[in-house]
């Protein structure tokens, strides 16, 4: 091994300062540590809890019930009608809007291209979070993207449509990064997980909602003072976004708040003191030696290129109800809801898929599965001379693609869990391929044209699908490689002018992954994971 050492700086405020030592290790000592039959050091398992976490006191968790109560019950709200405003355009193309303003082609591949431009270029408005109050951004947003989904019922042509859904989609794109980034400010990890269940869950509530919605919109407004069906499903979702996002304004917490109607002073003290030293806060320097860091990382290339194979197939499942009309026979009604079952399916699939991964503390038992559902459903739309009972089975599978993101997204977080650099920059290289590719995906496999049998772009789904099976084997391989090399980290840790030099896993055990408690630590030295752990004052 050699014997440079690299150290990574992840906390100094005054009282409390973390560092993470890397030993720098050649190529030939990384190959054999991969390549090595010894297993890796276990994990600790997280203990599992149903709601509040072990040991939490009576006054904690008075703070979290509060929290529960205002921040995530707006930020479910908020995404629930993000998906609400984003999806309308889908049940508006099977409800009219294709008749009525003589859509044809791939014009509308191109609106919701469109869409996915703005929405990409619009997560950079979260950052804007670290100068001003959440209590205004968000929901600032939000009023505005309102606003451009109003204007969505005056469309009168593809070129109007097209723009309107670029800046919706610029506004809306802060949403989910803005939604994490308050989750994570005021739940920590042990908590975080069930609850961004729930979050990701509304979101697809929302989805599910606007087929119903634009059912009973058109069946008991359609005509009214003149106006289409499809057109006022975008006036009534204006009407329920703007008071959700009124709520916003006077339910997030203000940056650096003294007051806070619906806490009391003591809670919101406590509130902000248990989430003082997470461990790991991003770090602002970039220069050549990070970026030669991430560059000969290989969760850079792992996690971003499974992303786009994900992202480019998991698009076969949101043509329900195109394929529906393509086929023919169906009422504006059934077009509506009939899909809005693969919804549920994508609901309950996240929820057991996040609930087995909190019992296990293993993720790839649950991707395994939930690939070999995505590729049997996919393999049914590729032979497609079947009953339409087992071609709807088939296009309801395919709403397991869902799951897959957030077990994913949770994997590439443990695995670059020491080095938050290489998370924001490997996340920001998936969200560009992905959206840059979804493009001429979209527009070359699946043309509204190729309706109801997109028979070429289901069968590069199902290619792609079968390439995305090999990485989970592949990054089990890497996960115990991580591993490896954890077992050679060491934790620096200060506070009140005690110094502790711990391994890596004892700060991210369940006990230690949010704060370092000092009283726990004996003073002197033992053998822990191979070198000695010393403790001085």
């Amino acid at each position: 091994m050699t014997s440079d050492i690299e150290s990574s700086k992840l906390e100094d405020n005054g009282t409390t300062k973390t560092e993470i030592i890397f030993p720098n290790l050649s190529f030939k000592e990384k190959l054999n540590l991969f390549f090595s039959r010894e297993p890796p050091p276990k994990e600790p398992n997280p203990q599992f809890f149903w709601w509040y976490p072990p040991n939490q006191s009576k006054k904690e968790k008075t703070v979290v019930f509060k929290l529960d109560c205002f921040i995530l019950s707006y930020v479910c709200l908020s995404y629930w009608s993000k998906y609400l405003d984003q999806s309308n355009i889908s049940s508006a193309y099977v409800s009219g809007m294709k008749e009525d303003l003589h859509l044809h082609g791939a014009q509308y591949n191109w609106i919701q291209n469109c869409f996915t431009i703005g929405f990409g270029f619009g997560g950079l408005i979260s950052l804007l979070m670290t100068r001003i109050s959440p209590n205004i951004i968000l929901p600032g947003c939000e009023v505005i993207w309102g606003v451009f989904c109003l204007a969505l019922y005056k469309s009168n042509s593809f070129r109007y449509v097209a723009i309107m859904r670029f800046f919706q989609g610029l506004f809306e794109g802060c949403s989910y990064p803005a939604i994490y980034q308050i989750l994570g400010s005021y739940y920590n990890r042990n908590e975080l997980a069930r609850r961004a269940g729930i979050f990701t869950s509304s979101g697809m509530v929302g989805s599910m909602f606007s087929g119903y919605f634009q059912a009973a919109v058109y069946k008991n407004l359609n005509g009214v003072n003149g106006i289409e069906g499809w057109r006022w499903l975008f006036i009534v979702d204006f009407s329920v976004t703007i008071p959700i996002a009124i709520l916003g304004f006077f339910v997030l917490i203000p940056r650096n708040a003294k007051k806070v109607w619906w806490l009391k002073k003591d809670e919101l003290d406590l509130a902000n003191e248990r989430m003082k030293f997470r461990g790991k806060p991003p770090s602002d320097k970039w220069d050549w030696n990070s970026i030669k860091r991430i560059l000969s990382s290989w969760q850079f290339y792992v996690f971003p290129s499974a992303f786009v194979l994900w992202d480019l197939s998991g698009q076969g499942g949101s043509y329900f109800a195109i394929i529906m009309k393509g086929l023919g026979g169906y009422s504006v009604y059934e077009l509506n809801t009939i899909p809005t079952i693969q919804t549920v399916f994508r609901i309950i699939t996240c929820l057991i898929s996040g609930l087995v991964v909190d019992i296990t503390a293993t993720r790839w038992h649950s991707l395994l599965v939930v690939m070999i559902l995505w590729l049997t459903g996919l393999g049914i739309l590729v032979g497609w001379e079947v009953s339409r009972g087992a071609l709807f089975f088939g296009l309801i599978l395919l709403g397991v693609s869902t799951p897959f993101s957030p077990l994913w997204m949770g994997w590439l977080s443990r695995l670059t869990h020491e080095d938050v650099q290489l998370r924001f920059a490997t996340i920001s290289v998936m969200n560009l391929f992905s959206s840059l590719l979804q493009i001429p995906w979209s527009v070359k496999l699946f043309n509204t044209d190729f309706a109801p049998r997109y028979f070429k772009a289901y069968r590069w789904c199902l290619g792609l699908n079968s390439i995305l099976l090999l990485y989970v084997p592949l990054t089990v391989l890497f996960d115990r490689y991580q591993n490896r090399k954890r077992a050679l980290y060491k934790i620096e840790v200060t506070k009140n002018n005690v110094t502790i030099i711990e391994d890596f896993f004892k700060l991210d055990s369940e006990k230690d992954q949010d704060s370092v408690s000092l009283r726990s630590v004996e003073i002197g030295t033992k053998e822990k994971s191979g070198f000695k752990v010393t403790v001085v004052s």
